[in-house]
């Protein structure tokens, strides 16, 4: 009789092991379904864009198209222009403070699915445009637009 007690208790704590087993396995199922669906933060994303040049150039793939007004036609706007890695340069407001009087402006600008990062001086003809577009929940440079007239 004793036997037979021990061996209940023995199958009871078995299944209330496996009972934890099955719904921590649950558990870590649903945290993996909740981090597919989470989208990189565009502010934590650019704050590393902009610090961390072997981060920035991971996320651009060359060659990035946009406008180069040093190499394009200001009317031309049927062809885009081709940066290559080579030239092409990342610019934040940092790298003008102290080389100009001018005021430099910064802008973040969303637009639905694009967010469009953009440094100029006003009513100058000095802009540049970084559009991003986040893909497969990353965030990636897909257009770059610098103009100097």
């Amino acid at each position: 009789m004793r036997t037979i007690f021990v061996i209940v208790i023995l199958l009871f704590i078995s299944s209330c092991n496996e009972k934890k087993q099955v719904e921590t396995n649950l558990l870590h199922k649903t945290d993996v379904k909740k981090e597919e669906f989470i989208s990189e933060n565009f502010d934590s994303f650019f704050k590393k864009f902009s610090t961390d040049s072997a981060f920035r150039l991971s996320r651009v793939n060359f060659p990035l198209k946009g406008f180069n007004s040093d190499e394009t036609n200001v009317n031309s706007k049927d062809k885009p222009y081709l940066w290559n890695k080579e030239d092409w340069l990342f610019y934040t407001d940092e790298d003008f403070k102290n080389q100009t009087e001018d005021i430099i402006k910064t802008d973040i600008i969303k637009d639905g699915t694009f967010t469009i990062f953009r440094i100029f001086k006003e009513n100058s003809g000095y802009d540049i445009q970084y559009k991003f577009k986040e893909n497969k929940k990353s965030w990636f440079l897909v257009n770059y637009s610098y103009k100097n007239f």
